[in-house]
């Protein structure tokens, strides 16, 4: 069973393949529900008043409907899904009921536990109510565990497991027609850069914007394609007008997952330009780039910790200091001007992939799982 907050344009249950969804309301009427929407908790609670008014009713539907779905299916184990405040409704359920709980730990929610004031004791709770708890990069880990006392530190450190993010690798590397796409797309120029993520601060976005200011001095023969929605959409489009852009750079929306494949096909750069936005708040490990390196893509990433666990410089990706929109520019065009190069870190990619693919993750999450069962 999957426990996930409501929204005005869904229903309450669900079923995929045999799976049942359950959709818990969190605020009335509903159309107000706001903290879980678009770009994210964290992103919600920094911009919206009526996002920070609904974080007790969240917490308090959410651990209500946890409760009576693991006693009425008669659940064995819980998963709980960013610390905050799922990671604290899955500790509640352990301290309450005795179930075993996973709490998976994925990025920002550490920085925002961290800014708490107490944070600190919100961290020893879950991390204390928790039976394992993995992250998906080990920065997180480590700064989870930094919010700990020593002794607590050498008591919980067992507890952690560092398991990624995953992809489907065969489907991203079924062969697509590069020549037929590029004419359902109506592209026109030579090359491609392709951006996928959440139109959110900490993708960094409006600094590949900029990049393309430099980058047509030299070489016009481009198009950025961005797929994404998010809050600095507007923005991010008004950016690309005021500098006169439009010509350049393309925002296809939100595309669907399945779709997703074919832009990658035609892509002849890749850039994942992450930051740590003014709130603190960094990404875990972008799922993009797996993607990405799957697709034996020439990718540009930044020197980010999450970007970091994946990207070696020159090897599989080009890496650059964040927020530097020059940098970008600058390996843009080495990479389309440089095929040997482009085609050297595009093998590499593909080789580093394999660790990524979801059947990997499925058995390390396996193995947690049987392990818990077993101790029962």
């Amino acid at each position: 069973a999957v426990l996930a907050p409501h929204h005005p344009d869904i229903k309450f249950h669900h079923n995929i393949c045999g799976i049942d969804i359950e959709y818990f309301p969190y605020f009335l009427p509903l159309r107000y529900q706001c903290l879980a929407a678009d770009g994210g908790i964290p992103y919600n609670i920094s911009r919206s008043n009526l996002a920070r008014i609904q974080i007790p009713f969240f917490i308090i539907s959410q651990l209500i409907s946890a409760i009576r779905i693991i006693k009425n299916e008669k659940i064995h184990i819980v998963n709980s899904h960013w610390l905050i405040p799922q990671g604290f409704v899955g500790a509640v359920c352990k301290s309450l009921l005795n179930i075993p709980h996973i709490a998976t730990l994925h990025s920002s929610e550490v920085t925002l536990i961290n800014r708490m004031p107490f944070g600190k004791y919100l961290a020893q709770f879950i991390v204390k109510n928790s039976d394992v708890i993995i992250s998906v990069s080990q920065h997180r880990a480590n700064m989870l565990l930094s919010m700990l006392s020593q002794t607590e530190q050498e008591n919980f450190k067992a507890k952690v497991k560092i398991i990624p993010m995953g992809i489907d690798i065969q489907k991203l590397s079924i062969a697509q027609d590069k020549q037929s796409i590029i004419e359902e797309l109506s592209i026109r120029t030579k090359h491609v850069i392709l951006f996928v993520g959440r139109l959110v601060g900490v993708k960094g976005c409006e600094y590949l914007i900029d990049s393309l200011i430099e980058v047509i001095k030299v070489n016009d023969d481009v198009l950025l394609i961005i797929i994404g929605s998010g809050p600095l959409e507007g923005q991010l489009k008004q950016r690309v007008q005021d500098n006169n852009l439009t010509k350049y750079i393309r925002f296809e929306g939100a595309v669907k997952h399945s779709e997703i494949n074919k832009y990658y096909a035609i892509a002849d750069v890749v850039v994942v330009p992450s930051i740590v936005d003014k709130i603190g708040y960094e990404e875990g490990l972008p799922v993009v780039l797996l993607e990405a390196i799957a697709s034996g893509k020439a990718i540009i990433g930044t020197k980010t910790n999450g970007v970091q666990e994946v990207i070696r410089d020159r090897w599989n990706g080009l890496l650059v200091d964040p927020n530097n929109s020059d940098q970008i520019a600058m390996c843009i065009l080495n990479l389309i001007h440089d095929p040997e190069l482009a085609a050297s870190i595009s093998s590499n990619a593909k080789k580093s992939a394999q660790y990524y693919d979801w059947g990997v993750i499925a058995e390390q999450y396996s193995d947690i799982i049987n392990d818990l069962c077993k101790q029962k």
